[in-house]
């Protein structure tokens, strides 16, 4: 399995992006309290069909969205979160709840998580787009070294001189770049 850590990043800030804006749609602030995060107006949800997973993500860390502490997520907020997420990475549960929203492929989630701790190399208890990818790549040597372990080089070569050579020839230097010594 293939996993793509640009892709796992860039569909969770997407999700969360998206849901930012579509309850930001009409906003007076262009912002959001926690109120219209937990409880977003029911048109809203209809017409825009919602994921339940960036709301509960963006609830859950409202407090450390805000940076600000003026009780709204704005849209300097959020671009802080994404610079944040692209840096320092995501946690477990932070994979687990993105995840959960279905904008990562199932497979490629489940990875991730399985071998989250493989993954995260500096244990910070993060992994990164880089760590993912760093890691993908180790998997892929093993892979074709696993796969490849029977052609490796030998010892022994085979040479064929000309059959037309008049003179006898030891090796394929000699035959390639003779010598002008005469004497043989």
């Amino acid at each position: 399995m293939t996993i793509n850590g640009s892709g796992i990043f860039a569909s969770a800030m997407a999700g969360l992006n998206n849901t930012f804006v579509q309850l930001a749609k009409g906003s007076t602030t262009g912002g959001l309290t926690l109120e219209q995060i937990t409880n977003p107006d029911t048109e809203k949800v209809n017409i825009y069909n919602l994921n339940s997973g960036f709301l509960q993500y963006l609830t859950t860390n409202f407090s450390s969205i805000d940076k600000d502490g003026d009780g709204e997520i704005n849209s300097s907020d959020l671009s802080k979160l994404m610079q944040n997420i692209s840096r320092s990475g995501l946690s477990y549960d932070e994979i687990v709840q993105l995840g959960s929203t279905g904008a990562i492929p199932t497979e490629m989630l489940n990875t991730v998580l399985t071998y989250f701790n493989e993954i995260d190399q500096d244990h910070d208890g993060k992994i990164t787009s880089a760590e993912i990818s760093a890691y993908q790549m180790e998997a892929d040597r093993h892979e074709m070294e696993n796969k490849y372990k029977s052609f490796q080089a030998s010892s022994i070569s085979t040479f064929y001189a000309d059959e037309n050579a008049t003179k006898d020839y030891s090796s394929v230097l000699d035959y390639k770049y003779p010598t002008n010594n005469t004497s043989t």
